[in-house]
């Protein structure tokens, strides 16, 4: 065998390689489509292959924002996650078929999940905790801590952190204003930028106890390690001095989600 045949050989050899290289990726060019049809909040999906849908046929789960898909190229599966109607966090797996495996898993508890939920399949994971308490928190002029919270990041991520109660003005007088803040910091007695709430009574206000409720959150971004996040107040006003303050039953909650699984 001459030297030009050697080569035409080995050029023919690469060519066959590459050409199943492509074939292959050709086979795997395939992604599920999950529509939620509202206001039935009815789930649907299909297959992609090579840029063409397929049919969309239903599957069980009623969601409340469009779901998120992620395909994880170690199980060759599909992991479907999504928000259900009362708060909590749903996860389903489907093969390449857009056949189920199992049913849908519960992530998170009712009431604490983010909307849409951006998440996958995988080795990492969500984190909760929560703290409350049903004893009344008397503030002044000074911030103060309400509630403590110590929160997990096993890696990179994003907290949402949300915190609700009550706050109580109970005033003797009706001159002057008063008015009360609460946030969630990450600082013992700081601010939360982008997570408080502000009470006021105006001056000529009812005498007696007024009660305003509460709910704040913040999304804070973290590279992992276990951050504490504080529910921290404070009162205000001309007739600050003359008006009892507080923050009665509240509670504190964390979750943790990754930017990837």
């Amino acid at each position: 065998m001459n030297k030009r045949s050697v080569y035409l050989v080995i050029l023919l050899a690469v060519v066959f390689v590459f050409s199943s290289i492509a074939v292959s990726w050709a086979d795997q060019t395939q992604c599920l489509v999950v529509r939620r049809i509202s206001p039935s909040n009815t789930l649907w999906v299909s297959r992609v292959n090579n840029g063409s849908v397929g049919s969309f046929f239903q599957i069980t789960g009623l969601f409340t924002s469009q779901p998120t898909v992620i395909w994880d190229e170690d199980t060759s599966r599909y992991y479907l996650y999504g928000t259900g109607l009362l708060g909590a966090v749903f996860r389903r797996t489907l093969d390449t078929n857009c056949n189920t495996v199992g049913g849908w898993v519960k992530l998170t508890s009712d009431g604490f999940s983010a909307s849409p939920i951006g998440a996958a399949g995988g080795g990492r994971h969500q984190t909760f905790n929560a703290v409350q308490t049903t004893s009344s928190v008397a503030l002044t002029s000074s911030r103060r801590n309400i509630l403590t919270l110590r929160c997990t990041a096993p890696d990179d991520g994003f907290f949402l952190v949300r915190g609700n109660g009550t706050i109580q003005h109970s005033r003797a007088s009706s001159s002057g204003n008063v008015f009360a803040r609460v946030h969630i910091s990450t600082v013992s007695g700081g601010t939360g930028i982008g997570g408080w709430t502000f009470t006021d009574l105006p001056s000529g206000s009812e005498t007696g106890t007024t009660s305003f409720p509460y709910a704040i959150e913040r999304w804070v971004i973290t590279s992992g390690g276990a951050p504490t996040f504080y529910l921290t107040g404070e009162e205000g006003g001309t007739a600050a001095g003359t008006t009892a303050t507080s923050a009665v039953y509240n509670s504190e909650a964390c979750q943790y989600h990754p930017y990837a699984y």
